[in-house]
């Protein structure tokens, strides 16, 4: 089983108030490749903290080809009994040496928005899928400052 190690929580897949959202992916999607490598099933457990109590829990990412420049992105998570899940598309792109995920958000209705998810990633070996996501002020200050094209979401 592949396993995913989370350097900071995601944001945007627990559901979290403090998402931020970019208007543009990191690089042109019309450019974009799908990363072989990512295609599968991905397990990580996250500790969540609710009322006094820390619960560890399972988190999926089930990554697919849809055609040569776009993934399907599938999360699952489960907490107490229940499961929330999310359908997202994805592109990748490479910069600098670096690799990013930018997932496209949906709707509730399914529809596709014209916003994005960004996150960094690495494969260490050929099971461990290491993610990195900014610091939520950092990005709000950068994108207030008009350094970066984005938006912030409370």
């Amino acid at each position: 089983m592949r396993k995913l190690l989370f350097l900071l929580l995601l944001p945007f897949l627990l559901c979290s108030c403090t998402e931020v959202y970019w208007t543009n992916p990191v690089s042109d999607i019309h450019n974009a490749v799908v990363d072989e490598r990512l295609v599968g099933t991905w397990v990580g457990c996250v500790k969540i903290s609710e009322k006094g109590k820390t619960e560890a829990t399972p988190f999926y990412l089930h990554i697919g080809k849809m055609d040569r420049k776009r993934m399907k992105l599938i999360t699952q998570f489960v907490q107490s009994g229940s499961t929330q899940e999310g359908i997202y598309i994805m592109y990748t792109s490479k910069l600098d040496g670096r690799r990013f995920m930018n997932i496209k958000e949906s709707t509730s209705k399914g529809e596709l928005s014209n916003r994005y998810i960004i996150s960094e990633y690495e494969i260490k070996e050929r099971d461990t899928l290491i993610l990195r996501h900014a610091n939520p002020d950092f990005v709000k200050n950068a994108i207030r400052n008009q350094v970066l094209l984005g938006e912030g979401a409370l």
